[in-house]
Parts: C-alpha cells; structure tokens; sequence
C-alpha cells in the first residue's frame, strides 16, 4: 500500500513537472521531500504523545502549504 500511494504521490509531482511549475528539483527529489515530512509529522504526532500539539488538520495544512510553496511557482 505504501509503494502505491507513493505511486500517486509521485506521478501528481510528474504532472506538475511536465507543466512547468516544479521549482529547482526533479520530481523524484520532491515527492521524496513531501513523503519524508509527511512521515516526520505522523511520527511526531503518535510517538510525542505529552506535548501540546495544535490541532493534527491544522498542522497538516501548514506542512503541506509550506512544502508545496517551496516547491512549486505559479
């Protein structure tokens, strides 16, 4: 299951790439970033139990939006 989700992952940064709107990376790199911090956050959130997390949407959106900001021009 995981490969193919990474499949998915990997194929709209491709889309994204033939369009020209991919900054400075090759889509490989790009889908490896998001997948890693997508990862990093879940961890994060089911190993850090004891800490204040703000709401888990909330820091979805805020990795998501800054990852995707960095990564792509419109």
């Amino acid at each position: 299951m995981g490969e193919r989700g990474f499949k998915v992952l990997l194929d709209v940064v491709t889309e994204m790439d033939a369009q020209g709107r991919l900054r400075n990376t090759t889509p490989a790199a790009a889908a490896q970033v998001l997948w890693a911090s997508g990862h990093g956050l879940a961890s994060l959130l089911i190993t850090q139990l004891g800490r204040q997390w703000s709401p888990a949407d909330e820091l979805t959106k805020a990795l998501l939006d800054g990852m995707f900001d960095g990564l792509v021009s419109d």
